[in-house]
């Protein structure tokens, strides 16, 4: 895929979709055979899926359609618990 061939491999690359079709064992089994890690979102429009690639975890909270979410501890929390 492109998006595997762009990447420097020097890097640790982080990749984050905004659109679900991605979120698929396709998807994941390219990333983790070229070391990539899948951003998981915690987003209103995409599944908020805990994808781990070779071990590795990276979240990025985007939160309601403003972009201006605040995340309770309680929330905070519920992540927490899904990662350890």
């Amino acid at each position: 895929s492109r998006i595997l061939i762009s990447l420097n491999p020097l890097y640790r690359n982080v990749v984050e979709f905004r659109d679900k079709s991605w979120w698929n064992p396709t998807v994941f089994e390219a990333f983790e055979e070229a070391n990539i890690v899948f951003c998981t979102v915690s987003g209103f429009w995409v599944p908020d899926d805990l994808v781990t690639i070779n071990g590795k975890v990276y979240i990025r909270f985007h939160g309601d359609p403003t972009y201006s979410s605040f995340y309770s501890a309680k929330e905070l929390l519920m992540w927490k618990e899904r990662v350890t």
